[in-house]
């Protein structure tokens, strides 16, 4: 049985491991199907590695809709350039973040300027990875610690995400002839919602995440079946002591009508750019 982890994070973003480590964990655990999907950056995307499973690229956008937080995963069979330039953006954004978060914990007592990086490195940073610094400065007692006193929304350091349009991203990941799919949340998105989401042409769902209860996945796979979306799912892997790669793995059905699905989405565009080259000549 071929089993995929279509969630998954790097050292480009959050995660602990770099791409080949990742990798290399990804063909021990027996994985055939490996999806990179860091936040809001395409960095840790891989070239091809002796013996690693297929590897898919993808990203993980924070977006908004009506009040509503919606994350999207992003999945292509290249680099994007659409979303890649909505993706300089969000970094900047997220520099102009972090810059600030740092200054009001300064302000607050909690000094850890002398342990964030400066310049374009900021863009790869986010709470989690002040919260390590917090606790390396000796601010807090663990990450958690630093979150419930310094880095949730009400505490000294927090600072609102920048918010982009869920439609906005959407569009951008087709422009890429890539797939759209809703990362899992509990409780899932509201009907109404996510019925706005299918009218813009969303493709998937992800319905096996660890945070899922099985009750959680059977109604997201019902709502998938319902109004013909994909199927995803993975481990949302951040770090070994944290989290197990493959677990849980998205099945090979849903695995093998996902990757048929992309290659699809690529050949339209091959076909497309072929028209193109016609009519120009």
């Amino acid at each position: 049985m071929l089993r995929g982890d279509l969630h998954t994070h790097t050292l480009a973003s959050d995660g602990a491991l770099g791409t080949p480590a990742l990798c290399t964990l990804a063909r021990r655990q027996g994985l055939a199907v490996l999806a990179i999907t860091d936040h809001d950056t395409v960095a840790g995307w891989p070239a091809a590695g002796p013996g690693w499973p297929q590897v898919v690229g993808g990203v993980q956008i924070t977006t908004s809709l009506e009040g509503e937080t919606i994350d999207l995963l992003g999945y292509y069979r290249q680099l994007p350039q659409i979303t890649t330039l909505l993706l300089v953006d969000l970094q900047e954004a997220r520099r102009k973040r972090v810059t600030q978060m740092v200054q009001q914990l300064k302000e607050a007592g909690a000094d850890i300027s002398d342990l964030v990086p400066s310049g374009t490195e900021l863009a790869e940073l986010g709470r989690p990875h002040l919260a390590q610094a917090l606790v390396r400065a000796g601010c807090a007692e663990s990450v958690l610690d630093a979150f419930d006193r310094f880095l949730d929304k009400g505490r000294p350091g927090f600072v609102p995400r920048a918010e982009i349009q869920t439609k906005d991203v959407i569009e951008a990941m087709h422009a890429d002839h890539g797939l759209a799919v809703v990362a899992f949340s509990a409780g899932g998105i509201p009907d109404a919602l996510l019925g706005q989401l299918v009218e813009w042409g969303l493709d998937g769902l992800e319905a096996y995440h660890p945070r899922a209860s099985a009750q959680e996945t059977v109604a997201q796979l019902e709502r998938a079946h319902r109004l013909g979306l994909l199927v995803t799912g993975g481990s949302d892997f951040h770090r070994p002591e944290s989290s197990r790669l493959g677990v849980p793995a998205l099945p090979e059905q849903p695995l093998l009508t996902f990757l048929a699905a992309l290659e699809r989405r690529q050949m339209i565009e091959a076909a497309g750019g072929k028209r193109r080259r016609k009519r120009a000549q």
